[in-house]
């Protein structure tokens, strides 16, 4: 069975080496950011270090380009009279061009000049962060579904704590807004006063549970925020300091083979023969001076279904010997209580029957 052709794009009459799209990245089509607050708004900022000095970088993940393409429609724009060199970042959830000039500032002054690519898409380029900046990017979840513009204000404040806010945006699916959202923060920002003195302010260090509300302090609720390489915390309380194995207010997990709360089915010391199964003592109606012991261990059958396992109480047997008239050693009959009694069949012809009346009884018939 032959494989279904994969679109590969071509560069200059030859078959691209791209890897086909996968279904995350076409599943996230569907998926829209929309910038609430940015310190850029020309196009978007790309909030990474530039690799080469005097650097504009580009952001056109979103764009369907080659790298060709994007290196013929800087040529044909107003940025290749200062610009000397352009190399393009590929990764998984991004694609950077950097742009090198000869000097800052060329770079500073082709810093509003667009590149207008063959469709008519204008693409701005933006100014590398410095060195001494350290920038986070959050991922938000559990947003409240506030209206857009008190999302700009209440996100604001909920995050200004934690540092310079440079960019925050929401996401949205299939055009409705589904409370996640992200944001870029400078984590060691520099004020300057009115004497143009510069001064750190270090702003509180980042936490898992973000306590969010509107404007006038109304609906107030937690939001969760995400980023790389941050302290350990619990998925169910969503406290740090531990895992969701190790929270304590999550519901003890239950064995299924001695139904005991604490540990799981392969840590259980019963079914590894470490422990033996707890034993309750019960006593017998019909036998007050014998204790019958019933064990409160269960299992799992292979119906697999949980029944209560107790030793069956046998009904007795009662052996009661049947004489024979001709002498032949005949099997005992077996016989248990409160039975009905069976019909024998009639004797044969010649026979006599195993049975016999009383002599008393024959005399009075025959007379």
């Amino acid at each position: 069975m032959d494989l279904p052709a994969k679109p590969k794009k071509s560069v200059g009459g030859k078959p691209s080496h791209d890897q086909p799209s996968s279904y995350a990245s076409l599943f996230n089509k569907t998926r829209e950011s929309i910038t609430l607050f940015s310190q850029h708004q020309n196009s978007r900022q790309v909030w990474r270090r530039a690799e080469n000095p005097h650097s504009l970088l580009f952001d056109i993940t979103h764009l369907k380009i080659t790298d060709a393409e994007f290196r013929l429609a800087v040529g044909h724009s107003t940025l290749h009279k200062g610009a000397h060199g352009i190399v393009v970042h590929r990764t998984r959830s991004y694609t950077i061009a950097e742009v090198a000039f000869e000097t800052q500032d060329l770079a500073d002054k082709n810093l509003d000049q667009p590149v207008v690519l063959a469709d008519g898409t204008k693409v701005f380029g933006s100014q590398p962060i410095p060195e001494e900046w350290d920038v986070v990017k959050i991922n938000l979840t559990h947003i409240p579904l506030y209206t857009r513009t008190i999302l700009s204000s209440s996100l604001s404040t909920a995050l200004k704590p934690f540092g310079q806010l440079l960019e925050l945006g929401i996401y949205l699916e299939q055009n409705f807004f589904t409370g996640k959202g992200y944001a870029y923060i400078n984590t060691t920002p520099k004020y300057a006063n009115n004497s143009n003195k510069v001064f750190h302010v270090p702003p509180q260090q980042l936490v898992h549970s973000i306590t969010v509300s509107r404007n006038d302090g109304s609906y107030p609720t937690r939001m969760f925020a995400t980023w790389s390489q941050m302290p350990l915390y619990c998925r169910y309380c969503h406290l740090s300091g531990h895992t969701r194995l190790q929270c304590k207010q999550k519901p003890q997990p239950r064995c299924h083979f001695c139904q005991e709360l604490g540990h799981i089915r392969k840590d259980c010391q019963i079914r590894q023969g470490k422990k033996l199964a707890p034993e309750t003592r019960t006593s017998d109606p019909a036998n007050s001076n014998q204790d019958t012991l019933t064990s409160t261990f269960t299992f799992r059958t292979n119906s697999k279904r949980q029944r209560n396992v107790a030793p069956s109480k046998s009904t007795p047997m009662n052996i009661t010997p049947t004489p024979d008239t001709n002498n032949n050693s005949l099997p005992a009959t077996v016989s248990t209580p409160h039975d009905h009694p069976q019909q024998q069949p009639p004797p044969h012809d010649g026979q006599r029957s195993d049975v016999s009346l009383p002599k008393s009884d024959t005399d009075a018939m025959e007379t």
